[in-house]
């Protein structure tokens, strides 16, 4: 591939990339990716844009691993549990049926925390600990209590523009 660029007042540290500091944060899910993991559990890599100021626009990766009945990964299933409970997404009794195709574009409130690179352990980045419940998720995470105004959902409904996922 080639191409040009303009690096002009560009800088070089990509400072526009910096961590978010500890705490929680509302997110709106603008990409995941299907997949599946060394032991075949279904897992949906997600891309988190941050809706909160002054960081908005930042963005978290995440997980979600649904585990297989009797699956070493079974202990993590209260963590994807509260995942789909804080997305507004059926998440209790038995045999769930669960869609990531629904994900895209909603809103999550999330508890980010900084962790060392296992690959580097000079370097840090953002991760997940774990799911928040607003007041309005018990009811449905589309409700324009939970969502921030200028989401991209709100921007493809507004043009009439069919989601990408």
């Amino acid at each position: 591939m080639k191409g040009t660029a303009n690096f002009n007042g560009i800088d070089e540290s990509g400072a526009g990339f910096g961590l978010i500091p500890d705490g929680v944060y509302d997110f709106e899910i603008i990409e995941k990716v299907d997949k599946l993991t060394k032991n075949n559990d279904p897992m949906v890599s997600i891309k988190l844009l941050c809706q909160t100021d002054p960081y908005q626009n930042r963005t978290v990766f995440d997980n979600i691993i649904i585990p297989r009945e009797g699956s070493p990964a079974a202990k993590i299933m209260g963590r994807t549990k509260r995942f789909l409970h804080c997305l507004g997404e059926p998440y209790e009794g038995n045999n769930i049926e669960w869609n990531s195709d629904n994900w895209g574009y909603k809103t999550v409130k999330a508890q980010i925390s900084s962790e060392p690179s296992i690959k580097d352990p000079n370097k840090t980045f953002n991760c997940v600990k774990g799911y928040v419940l607003s007041e309005s998720s018990s009811e449905s995470s589309s409700s324009s209590k939970s969502k921030p105004n200028n989401t991209l959902n709100d921007m493809f409904k507004s043009n009439n523009t069919k989601l990408p996922f």
